[in-house]
């Protein structure tokens, strides 16, 4: 979380960052809310992710790096079937 709210703060100002699912580590998003451009969706229904990956620029996969080792995240796919550029670490 510390990294994305860096990227965000340092970004041209029309750069907007949604995020959409569950967030399982409130505390690690603290910081992250308090950046203005963040928009929090909460959880979009598999019908509805097509129209929203419609109007993404670049998928990203935020999940440290300890942790992305041990997991085969849904995103992934999601964002290359959606043709999406995808950033992860």
């Amino acid at each position: 979380a510390p990294l994305l709210a860096e990227v965000a703060r340092r970004a041209p100002p029309e750069w907007e960052f949604l995020l959409a699912g569950q967030v399982f580590q409130p505390a690690n998003v603290r910081e992250l809310r308090e950046v203005p451009r963040f928009r929090w969706l909460g959880d979009l229904p598999y019908d509805r992710l097509p129209a929203f990956l419609a109007h993404v620029d670049v998928g990203v996969i935020p999940y440290r790096p300890e942790k992305a080792a041990r997991m085969h995240p849904l995103k992934f796919y999601e964002y290359l079937a959606a043709g999406l550029p995808l950033v992860t670490t």
